[in-house]
């Protein structure tokens, strides 16, 4: 870095100093006044069912029921809210045929580096972290200098510390990150920092760094803030292990002197909350929490109906004090291969057993409501979580399986909502970093393929466009009942064949069915004809990579019409067109190769031609007609040679 570009406003001690004080002031709120550390421990607890080891003494004799309803929820729910990657809605800054245009292209744009950067993968964590209990989830977006792209990562909760001073949907006042870096990559980031990191570390001023230490990793803050000079109030990110500020720049997303696409700054953080009053980035609470007396009530009532079942079936020994000691007495297990020696004349008065009695039927019934509860806060019954329904009919499970989801259309919106800023960011640090061309490949909705080029240079011509997302599109699709619905739409007629074909998802290739169906309907005979003009050879494709790889195929014995009759198909098609004009050296040689082709298989053709012919025995006349005459006269036929067959 240049010394240029480091924010020279104020000293490393003054920016040290500022956000030591922030970061204090909101781990203090956080922690001390809300108790955050603590609760996101004990839900950490609940969601992996360590409860239970706070009930063992000794679990080598001791049983413990646990049915963590918990779990199952956030098993439940993960899945359902992040099954796809909501998709873009980008609106043209103007009418125009080229902004429209560009605007559907933005999207594709948007959704595809969204997907080629794992963007489901790290929404599902942070939507994972929300539920089991951290009351917030995050996730970063950064430019990747060695990939030389815009990446994604989700961060543990636990790793950041948020400001209190801002509400929910403004900008962060201070947001603390801690890292790892080692002293490699902190001289990467910082090259002209090396003797102020030389110093700070430990290691001598000169000479080369031995690679031990170049690969020892430290624990570093990235802490970005809005920093107040009087004249101005800029956003500064920092790098400080623990009290020494090793450098700070302004946020390098923004072009401060120029245009943006995005209205206002935003710290690189997308945070996805759900039980939020909107007083800032920490949610009030969370359903693992409004559920805890609910699962360790159900726990307690589910041990005392599972030691009910044990005790009463094999019941529980008592011993006479004189008969055994307290300490062997604790040993004894109901087993049929252990023995118990009593100290005692008369065994039956030494020992007896204790059986206990039925249990009152509302307590089964109490443990019951508080597994409904349960599921009633989550809003995940038995059959959105897939478990057998005791419905009577397959109307009542949807029924019921649609009111689950309406439960969950408040979180759906809240991950739209951070959505919206995940891609205005993503879409603020295309414009910023993508100098030279970015390529999106997909298929469109014609089935054909597209590419499309970005760079900051077309996307600085659509300043002025909005950014938004299409509601509800991360839910998954049910296809089941989709493709019900366009059987049914068809058998009405009210919608088109090759839009169900789409639909259906049963075709690779939607469009090409159609036109057969159309073509066999109207012309079945053009229809047969299309079929037998479908040719295509394994064999011959194959050699025809080989030589676009610049290699040698090897010769074949046995060359059938097919193979010929590919390789002249091909030279008509637009690729080898395409080949002619942009690698005209490759279709000189696939030429080349056809042209060998054809000769070798015309060779053999001119050598079969000249082969002599076997000559055909003829009859005479005479004969002819004296075999026609005994044939009239039922006389036997004298044997005659076999006629050969011309090959």
């Amino acid at each position: 870095m240049e010394d240029s570009i480091y924010y020279n406003k104020i000293s490393d001690i003054e920016f040290a100093d500022l956000v030591q004080k922030r970061n204090r002031e909101s781990v203090s709120h956080w922690d001390k006044e809300k108790s955050l550390k603590s609760v996101r421990e004990k839900n950490n607890k609940e969601y992996l069912g360590k409860f239970v080891e706070e009930q063992l003494v000794d679990e080598r004799y001791q049983d413990i029921y646990s049915d963590n309803r918990q779990f199952t929820s956030v098993r439940t729910i993960v899945p359902f809210l992040a099954a796809r990657v909501t998709a873009p809605e980008v609106t043209p800054a103007n009418g125009n045929d080229l902004s429209v245009q560009f605007a559907e292209d933005f999207e594709q744009v948007l959704q595809k580096h969204a997907d080629k950067q794992n963007a489901r993968a790290q929404v599902r964590l942070a939507i994972q972290d929300l539920l089991r209990g951290e009351r917030v989830g995050v996730i970063k977006m950064r430019l990747d200098g060695a990939k030389n792209t815009i990446i994604f990562e989700r961060v543990k909760p636990s790793n950041l510390v948020i400001g209190k001073r801002s509400k929910l949907f403004e900008e962060p006042d201070y947001v603390g990150e801690t890292i790892k870096k080692t002293i490699g990559e902190m001289l990467r980031m910082f090259p002209d920092k090396e003797d102020k990191i030389r110093k700070l570390f430990g290691i001598p001023s000169e000479g080369k760094i031995p690679l031990l230490v170049i690969q020892k990793e430290y624990k570093l803050t990235e802490e970005w803030m809005w920093v107040d000079t009087g004249e101005s109030v800029d956003l500064v990110v920092g790098w400080r292990w623990q009290n020494e500020v090793i450098g700070k720049i302004e946020d390098p997303n923004w072009n401060k002197n120029g245009k943006n696409l995005i209205e206002c700054q935003m710290v690189p953080y997308i945070f996805f909350n759900f039980l939020n009053d909107g007083s800032g980035y920490i949610d009030e609470t969370s359903f693992m929490e409004q559920a805890h007396n609910l699962q360790t009530n159900y726990n307690k009532r589910g041990q005392t109906i599972a030691d009910n079942a044990k005790y009463g079936g094999t019941g529980v020994p008592i011993f006479s004090k004189k008969a055994i000691d307290q300490k062997n007495a604790a040993k004894i297990k109901f087993s049929p291969v252990q023995r118990v020696l009593l100290d005692s004349d008369d065994v039956g008065r030494s020992f007896t057993t204790w059986k206990s009695d039925n249990l009152p039927q509302y307590i089964v019934e109490d443990k019951y409501d508080d597994r409904n509860s349960i599921d009633n806060t989550w809003g995940t019954p038995n059959v959105f979580r897939g478990e057998q329904s005791k419905n009577n009919t397959l109307g009542q499970d949807v029924i019921v399986r649609d009111q689950a989801e309406g439960r969950l259309s408040d979180p759906v919106d809240c991950i739209d909502d951070s959505m919206t800023r995940f891609y205005q960011l993503l879409a603020q640090m295309m414009y910023r970093y993508f100098d030279e061309k970015k390529f999106y490949n997909y298929k469109g909705n014609d089935g054909k393929f597209v590419s499309i080029a970005i760079t900051n240079a077309e996307i600085a011509k659509n300043i002025g466009l909005e950014i938004n997302v299409k509601a509800g599109t991360s839910l998954p699709i049910d296809r089941a009942q989709k493709r019900a619905t366009v059987m049914k739409l068809v058998e009405i007629g009210k919608v088109g064949t090759l839009t169900a074909y789409k639909e259906l998802g049963i075709f690779d290739d939607p469009e090409a069915a159609y036109k057969e169906y159309v073509t066999e309907q109207v012309d079945p005979a053009a229809s047969i004809s299309e079929v037998d003009k479908k040719v295509f050879s394994r064999e011959a494709y194959q050699d025809l990579l080989t030589v676009l790889a610049g290699k040698k195929p090897e010769e074949r014995e046995d060359i059938n019409e097919d193979y010929i009759n590919f390789l002249t198909n091909w030279l008509l098609t637009d690729k080898y067109m395409i080949l002619q004009q942009s690698k005209p050296e490759a279709a000189a040689k696939i030429s080349e190769f056809v042209d060998g082709v054809i000769a070798k298989a015309q060779r053999k053709l001119d050598k079969m031609q000249l082969q002599p012919q076997p000559e055909t025995a003829i009859m005479p006349p005479e004969q002819m007609a004296a075999m026609g005459a005994q044939q009239s006269q039922g006389q036997p036929q004298p044997e005659q040679p076999p006629v050969p067959v011309p090959m």
